[in-house]
């Protein structure tokens, strides 16, 4: 059956292109070449023409190339999901581990399939920096002396708010359009 259809195609395509358009001389190459690529070949046991493997090669490559640009669009949901939950730990309760925990998190790298991802990495790693300035001052206000606290205590809350808001910043840029830093 199908060496009847690949017959009939190879008939028909000769007429279509090779018809009057072209000289006797000239119909050989062509129909040479539609033999070739209509060809039936064996490939362990399957009946394949050269066409098909041709499209079957284009479909697998086009899985792949599908498998990873998801498994990339994965890897940066679950990047961003536990930089923001680290950072909220971070917000509830300010320690040294999650302080440690907020750090690493906020070395993700991000692909580009991300709008703001330049910007989304270099605002979360101000983010731990500003973190490690508050755990600073933290400690620096539980070891002060009555007379130092009030100030270190004023000096805490400006980094608080300064860590917020580039959070906040952070959060703006993962719904912003393109290139909006």
């Amino acid at each position: 059956m199908m060496r009847r259809w690949a017959e009939w195609l190879l008939a028909f395509l000769d007429d279509v292109i090779a018809g009057d358009l072209l000289e006797e001389s000239s119909r050989r190459p062509v129909r040479w070449l539609w033999r070739e690529l209509l060809m039936s070949v064996w490939i362990r046991g399957v009946h394949m023409t050269v066409m098909m493997k041709a499209i079957a090669a284009f479909m697998i490559v086009l899985g792949f190339g599908a498998v990873f640009v998801v498994r990339m669009g994965r890897h940066d949901a679950h990047a961003l999901a536990d930089f923001t939950a680290s950072y909220d730990a971070f917000d509830r309760r300010t320690s040294d581990d999650a302080f440690n925990d907020l750090r690493v998190k906020s070395a993700m790298q991000i692909s580009s399939l991300q709008t703001n991802d330049g910007a989304m990495m270099r605002v979360a790693r101000e983010v731990s920096a500003i973190a490690a300035e508050e755990v600073a001052a933290v400690r620096a206000y539980r070891a002060a002396t009555p007379d130092v606290a009030p100030t270190l205590a004023s000096r805490l809350s400006d980094i608080r708010q300064q860590r917020h808001a580039a959070f906040a910043h952070f959060q703006r840029l993962r719904t912003a359009p393109p290139n909006s830093d």
